[in-house]
């Protein structure tokens, strides 16, 4: 008697360690089935749920054979399941209809209640719509917080995407307003901030020469300078290319990979080392000045959306810059033009008007026969208004230089009186 009841005891002690292996080896079971097959996730959980729920039960009867303790602790069971797995309603379902099964089971095979049946049947039932309930509650929040965590990643996303798109524009403005004052260096400060800011191998202005309808290289970035003053030299007639046409239509042309793509023949790219490029049309209102384009020597495939929109907006940005630059060096060159033409009118003018004053200054003197009075006076007012008409001259000069900074300008004092005696006197 005594070995039967140290035997007994000692398969009472190993008990728990084999329902410990079991359940253990049921979630290394889970685990190895989510890593190969994600999508068997809830329903291999509830599998697995409810086979701990039936090894649960066969060692409460195993220890103690006790009807109600089982059904208290699958309550439990299912409590902590609604709360801990993800699963929402469905896994939860699937879970507490096995914990009803089992135990309906297990009473059936022999387990010992004290307790009317149904008495247990019925808070099994209800703990499993409970928290089945539960766990459709918090799947529904747990899916809104994870929604909600989304949406603040993507706008903090789009916010930081913002910020660098307004960086990068203010950073090229500032550029270009400090080269308003040459077209050729804007153009140049152009290609550099668009090539850093894109990490583009190289960049490119080509501008359009609208009284020969062609277009021009102005400025180029990169590191193969070889080639680029190649491309410098090269002037190619508006439409003479498939893609002068669609960037005037589309205003952003991709190509992605040379030798995959129509628009521009594929030797030329090759010649020039370009495996792909993103251009952008640089326009005024429905006035094409030029193309801003960009892309790498090596690397083939598709541009991001920033690059997209960083390229789109630069030509924006140039177009007005350029625009600018050449609206202040055509005004400089007729400010140049006015300046030669007013030196040269000066001049010409000058000259026959100082013989008229030679003459008069003779006939005033007396120097070719005597005058009466009435011609002295004549004379000398042809001679006074003369002299005005040289100081005008002088004046017109003295302004042409001052605009030039030839002449320096000096302040001084004087009387008012004696300007405002100088007009009277000058007017007949």
């Amino acid at each position: 008697r005594t070995g039967r009841v140290f035997q007994a005891g000692t398969q009472r002690r190993s008990l728990p360690n084999f329902a410990y292996a079991i359940e253990l080896a049921l979630c290394l079971t889970h685990v190895a089935l989510v890593k190969r097959r994600p999508s068997l996730g809830w329903p291999a959980a509830a599998g697995v749920y409810s086979a701990l729920t039936a090894c649960m039960t066969w060692y409460f009867i195993q220890a103690s054979g006790n009807g109600e303790m089982l059904a208290l602790a699958l309550v439990l069971f299912l409590a902590g399941t609604a709360v801990v797995y993800p699963w929402g309603a469905q896994g939860q379902a699937t879970v507490s209809i096995a914990a009803v099964g089992v135990y309906v089971g297990s009473v059936a095979a022999g387990a010992a209640v004290n307790l009317p049946k149904l008495y247990d049947v019925f808070a099994l039932i209800t703990s499993g719509l409970v928290t089945t309930l539960g766990a459709h509650l918090l799947a529904q929040h747990r899916w809104a917080a994870f929604r909600h965590a989304a949406e603040l990643r993507q706008a903090n996303a789009r916010q930081r995407q913002e910020t660098e798109v307004s960086n990068a524009l203010l950073s090229l403005t500032n550029a270009l307003s400090a080269t308003l004052n040459n077209p050729r260096e804007t153009a140049e400060r152009l290609n550099e901030h668009t090539r850093l800011a894109l990490g583009f191998d190289w960049t490119l202005t080509s501008l359009l020469d609208e009284t020969r309808q062609v277009f021009r290289t102005v400025a180029v970035s990169g590191p193969r300078a070889e080639i680029f003053d190649e491309v410098k030299t090269v002037e190619l007639a508006r439409g003479s290319l498939p893609f002068h046409d669609a960037i005037e239509h589309e205003e952003l042309i991709e190509i992605a990979d040379r030798d995959q793509q129509a628009l521009i023949p594929p030797r030329l790219l090759e010649r020039w080392g370009a495996r792909s490029l993103l251009a952008s049309v640089i326009a005024r209102g429905d006035r094409m000045i030029g193309m801003l384009i960009g892309g790498y020597l090596d690397r083939a495939g598709p541009f991001s959306a920033t690059q997209r929109r960083l390229l789109k907006g630069f030509a924006q940005h140039a177009a007005v810059a350029l625009e600018n630059a050449r609206l202040l060096e055509t005004v400089r060159e007729a400010n140049r033009i006015k300046s030669e033409f007013v030196a040269t009118v000066s001049h010409e003018l000058r000259t026959p008007l100082n013989v008229i004053l030679g003459y008069t200054d003779l006939l005033v003197e007396h120097a070719l026969g005597e005058l009466n009075a009435e011609q002295h006076d004549a004379l000398s007012r042809v001679r006074l208004r003369s002299l005005h008409l040289l100081d005008l001259i002088q004046d017109i000069l003295d302004i042409n230089r001052l605009e030039s900074g030839r002449l320096p300008l000096n302040i001084d004092d004087f009387s008012v009186g004696e300007v405002l005696h100088t007009v009277r006197n000058a007017v007949p």
